[in-house]
This record gives C-alpha cells, structure tokens and sequence, in this order.
C-alpha cells in the first residue's frame, strides 16, 4: 500500500513539474511579447501624411524624452509585398543620447522591423521610385553632394552600406527581433 503511494505520487511530482514548466514558459512568453511599442508610430501611421514631421514631447525637466517621426511613404516588391517606411529620431536622458531607426510595417500598420542608424542626421529623407533616399546635411561633416538609395524591389534588404565622404560609411542591418515564431 505505501508503495503504491510512492508511485502515485512521483507520477503526481513529474506531472506538477510539468505543469510548472509550462506555467513558466507561458509566462516568460507572456512577459516578452507584451512589450507595447510607441503609440506615437501608430498615431503617424494612421494620419497618413507623407513628408510631414512629428514631434512628440514628453520631456520632464533636464531629462529628454523627445521623438521626431516622419513617414516616409510606401516601398513595394516585385512579388507584390508593400511595406510603410517610418523614419524615427528619439532624444533622450539628461545627456540627451540619440536613437535613430527606419521603421517598417506592412499595410495593416503591423510592426516588421527596423533598421538602426548611428547619428541624428542618418535618417533618410524620403521614399521615391520604392528606394528610401538618404541625403546628408552640410553640418554632418558628410559628402552633402552625395544622393543614395536603397532600393525594395527585391525585397527588405537584410543589410545595406550608405557611404558618408571618400568610400567610407556604415553598413545597416534589418532587425525583425519582434516578430520571432513564438510571439505570434
């Protein structure tokens, strides 16, 4: 009889550690996927405006909380693939550190990925002929002459080099880290 016990509970032990694991895993999904993004991408998105610049202000005495948004317009594939481009600087912290991307979502707003750019002033400025155009000003210290694009028509570019003076540059790489399988 106490044997029986025994088994019966090391079935109910392996089972309640199942268990447990799941909770665990459900709740770590849980606590990553729910990371809301900015509703300041969604309320630009949704006012449609091509060209035009956002500022959002949410500074509260010497720390900087300041996000500049502009959409950009639309890029399509040659399979038919249409995706919005938003550009996004955001200074913040009392040292006012910067955080420049180029947003991507699909027609339905749904958030792709990102491209994250070094300084303030890399952000491109305009979408034309399914190309996002990216022109430096004078004070960058970069070629100011110099127009690149880079083009979608064979898709998101998963990385791309825009040159700044003489050959040199940075090379950007697509990040889709929200939309890994298990956060659908």
């Amino acid at each position: 009889k106490n044997m029986h016990i025994f088994i019966n509970s090391g079935n109910y032990l392996s089972h309640l550690r199942l268990i447990s694991l799941f909770i665990l895993i459900f709740i770590g999904k849980s606590s990553f996927c729910q990371k809301p993004l900015p509703k300041e991408w969604f309320i630009v998105l949704n006012k449609n405006i091509v060209g035009k610049e956002f500022i959002f202000n949410k500074s509260i005495g010497e720390s900087t909380d300041k996000t500049w948004l502009k959409y950009l317009g639309t890029v399509t594939t040659e399979k038919g693939e249409s995706y919005k481009i938003l550009s996004t600087v955001w200074i913040w912290g009392i040292s006012k550190r910067g955080t420049t991307k180029i947003l991507l979502f699909d027609t339905k707003n749904k958030y792709i990925g990102n491209y994250a750019l070094g300084m303030t002033y890399e952000a491109p400025i305009k979408v034309e002929k399914n190309s996002i155009v990216f022109v430096f000003p004078k004070s960058s210290g970069c070629n100011s002459k110099l127009i690149q694009t880079v083009n979608f028509n064979e898709g998101i570019p998963q990385t791309f080099f825009v040159e700044f003076k003489n050959s040199l540059g940075d090379i950007y790489s697509f990040d889709n880290h929200l939309l890994e399988k298990w956060c659908s």
